[in-house]
């Protein structure tokens, strides 16, 4: 459970970044390199109310605000750590990516350390630098650790999904791209493969999931694709309140964790966290916790991302 708590901490808090513009992109000047990065306790994950550590089967356990005098660094849309909850790999909708460990004082995360950036590389081995090709907002482990293993990152605006690996020498360039279905020429440019996740148990096992930022069908849920055997397969998934998709993550009984959020400017963000069961059917509903968040806005814009 510590990994599932991870995951979340780090789409909710480590995920709310400042966000790079588009002249800050990844670019050839962003070399494989160690970083400082500095963190900061988030004291409470409900602004409302801030005692509050419970909602539904999920417990906060923490959570941290970065920065780094790093000039690539942020933007951070996809995470993945491995069972213990402890080393990680990060990826950024500014073309970036960024692996390290996350330090805990009992069962809360205090700080990253021995943390490295680089650039996420086309297939050429070229750094992307054009907002259209770098705009990464997934990131799914497909086999070994964060450290050493095989991962898949979804992108939007030139939608993809794209296979690497990572080890000693940081994430390689692309080693290949997964089929995508007929049905993601509807996504828009924005709002495109923001979800993806490796079913861990059932009939699907090692299958992939993935679902579009927004693209509602004619009853409002959301739309992904399952992919059998290697070919893709449309399903949906109830969306009860005009919510988008941010994230996903297979769990160990075979069921899916997705992460939802709505913002509004009034309210700020509100998000939650639903659960299926994952099976063949092309329609699945969740059970679902939710809570709402107001951020501390920022001095400055910033893009929030959750």
């Amino acid at each position: 459970m510590k990994a599932v708590a991870a995951l979340i901490i780090g789409l909710v808090a480590l995920g709310c970044s400042l966000a790079l513009s588009e002249d800050n992109a990844a670019g050839t000047d962003q070399a494989f390199k160690a970083i400082t990065v500095e963190a900061r306790p988030l004291a409470a994950f409900d602004k409302i109310d801030a005692g509050k550590t419970r909602f539904g089967k999920l417990k906060w356990r923490g959570g941290l605000v970065l920065t780094s005098p790093s000039r690539h660094f942020g933007g951070w849309s996809g995470l993945v750590v491995d069972a213990e909850g402890r080393s990680f790999l990060a990826i950024s909708d500014a073309g970036s990516w960024m692996s390290g460990e996350i330090d805990y004082a009992g069962d809360r995360p205090v700080a990253l350390k021995d943390v490295h950036l680089g650039a996420i590389r086309a297939k050429s081995g070229e750094a992307l630098t054009r907002k259209r090709n770098s705009d990464a907002e997934g990131l799914t482990l497909l086999s070994g650790t964060p450290d050493k293993g095989k991962v898949l990152i979804c992108f939007e605006r030139k939608h993809r999904i794209g296979r690497y690996e990572i080890g000693k020498d940081g994430l390689s360039p692309a080693l290949g791209y997964v089929e995508l279905p007929p049905g993601a020429k509807r996504m828009k440019a924005n709002r495109g493969l923001e979800a993806i996740a490796v079913l861990r148990a059932g009939p699907n096992q090692g299958s992939l999931v993935a679902f579009a930022e927004s693209l509602p069908d004619r009853a409002g849920d959301h739309t992904g694709w399952l992919w059998i055997k290697g070919k893709p397969v449309e399903i949906h998934l109830t969306n009860p309140g005009d919510y988008d998709v941010t994230d996903a993550a297979g769990l160990p009984d075979g069921g899916l964790l997705v992460l939802e959020r709505r913002f509004r400017w009034s309210k700020g963000s509100n998000r939650g966290c639903g659960s299926s069961a994952a099976t063949s059917s092309s329609r699945a509903s969740a059970s679902r916790v939710r809570c709402s968040w107001t951020p501390p806005w920022p001095r400055r814009s910033t893009t929030w991302r959750g």
